[in-house]
């Protein structure tokens, strides 16, 4: 039993220090392929390529996938165009105006995230789960 926790651990503290992956984006169609208690996690692996991030524990590894959208860029694109042409427009008070309205663009983000759980003993997929957020 020693030998096993010690082993799980080194796993994680390996498995820690390995660079993460960032937004690996995870369609219906690709989850829709994965099968209980079939699908190997070698499958899920050639499906969906390297996880964002892996877990270990002596009851299972999890295979998380993450995506993370955002529009930042999109807000400082129309607050900087709104300036420009509201400078253009209507001189410095449209510059003003133009600039302010770019600014109350929502931050709009989308974060999409599937955990897939593998059987440490078969190595097959336990069960998976998709949690999307978003954010206004």
């Amino acid at each position: 039993m020693k030998q096993l926790f010690a082993y799980a651990l080194l796993i994680t503290l390996l498995s820690a220090c390995a660079t993460p992956v960032a937004n690996v984006r995870v369609d219906d169609q690709q989850l829709s392929m994965i099968r209980e208690g079939q699908t190997t996690e070698q499958e899920v692996v050639q499906m969906l390529g390297r996880p964002t991030t892996v877990t270990v524990t002596p009851q299972r590894r999890t295979l998380v996938y993450s995506y993370t959208l955002n529009n930042n860029v999109e807000k400082q694109v129309v607050s900087t165009t709104g300036t420009v042409v509201g400078g253009f427009v209507a001189g410095p008070i449209g510059s003003l105006a133009g600039g302010m309205l770019g600014g109350v663009v929502p931050n709009n983000q989308m974060q999409d995230q599937v955990s897939i759980d593998i059987d440490p003993i078969t190595y097959t997929v336990i069960n998976y789960q998709r949690q999307r957020t978003t954010n206004y």
